[in-house]
């Protein structure tokens, strides 16, 4: 079975979050093993091409030496996506006439670089397989405080990486290794972690993710971030609703599958779950409704208005 891909959405706001982060002096010399510069303006990542009026790039960054990065996050595709960014790379130097363009590939989930061949063209673009990088040693390094900006961006992608820590606790081990920032670069890099952290434990399970969101809350991180995964899950949910609920024995599986979720999120938030609330559950068999219980459990305050949510009393 194929891994689960991030929505749209995941990507959207990963991307403004990582690349608002890398353009605050962050670098990718750790990422792509060269003297790359640091990364200094964000610069507008639409550009004209051939084939349309106008394309965008992921992001386009500018460099203290005045050269232009092209950036590409790709978290699914390969060989059929060359031409695409040897086109914007063209676009783009073309734009540039007088500066260095270098494109990087950053790929979320695969494992081994593609062939960036198109017909007689070889493309010299630099590819960082994120899933192929140690996260755990990556997080050490930095615990004696010695973090910089321009190894920021290196924290934020920290859940695409190889770590052993379940993703609640990653984050909760990055908050004093950031501590040495300024705290709106802190924020963002957090936020970005909490994105990626909650699409990583999609992998898992609905109870991990229950878990992402209550340390992302307890941090306080903005609340568009939880708005934003929250509409994630709903339409995961929906999508994995409509694939897997063609026939009886799969409905009733399912929905015997998001009771146990319901169930396990209240005891992960609150230790204890009382009889009324077990006994609601199990009698519901409508999977909208455990859904919206389930995120009830995550907005609530408290164990007695989480009960309310469910129970009615």
């Amino acid at each position: 079975m194929p891994e689960p891909l991030p929505s749209r959405e995941t990507k959207d706001h990963v991307l403004r979050l990582v690349f608002s982060i890398l353009a605050r002096g962050g670098s990718l010399r750790s990422l792509v093993a060269t003297d790359a510069p640091r990364l200094v303006r964000a610069l507008d990542s639409v550009v004209p091409t051939v084939q349309t009026a106008a394309e965008e790039t992921d992001a386009l960054l500018e460099a203290e030496d005045g050269s232009i990065w092209h950036l590409e996050f790709q978290f699914s595709g390969g060989q059929e996506q060359v031409a695409r960014w040897i086109r914007y790379h063209l676009a783009v130097a073309d734009r540039y006439p007088d500066r260095d363009v270098h494109t990087v590939i950053l790929w979320g989930m695969r494992r081994t670089p593609v062939r960036l061949v198109a017909g007689d063209v070889v493309f010299g673009a630099r590819q960082v397989l994120l899933s192929e990088q140690e996260g755990d040693q990556l997080l050490a390094a930095y615990s004696g405080g010695h973090v910089s900006p321009e190894d920021a961006v290196l924290l934020a992608l920290l859940p695409l990486m190889r770590v052993r820590l379940p993703m609640p606790e990653l984050i909760a081990a990055a908050v004093p290794v950031l501590e040495p920032l300024e705290p709106a670069l802190r924020l963002d890099i957090l936020a970005a972690m909490g994105a990626l952290a909650y699409f990583r434990a999609s992998r898992v399970s609905p109870v991990e993710q229950v878990r992402v969101l209550e340390v992302l809350r307890e941090m306080a991180i903005t609340p568009n971030l939880f708005e934003d995964l929250e509409a994630m899950g709903r339409e995961k949910g929906r999508a994995e609703g409509r694939a897997e609920g063609r026939t009886v024995g799969e409905a009733e599986g399912r929905i015997e599958g998001r009771q146990a979720d319901v169930l396990d999120a209240f005891k992960v938030r609150f230790d204890v779950v009382p009889e009324a609330v077990c006994q609601a559950v199990s009698a519901e068999k409508d999977g909208d409704v455990l859904s919206t219980w389930l995120r009830g459990i995550i907005r609530a305050k408290d164990q007695a208005e989480a009960a309310r949510i469910i129970t009615g009393g």
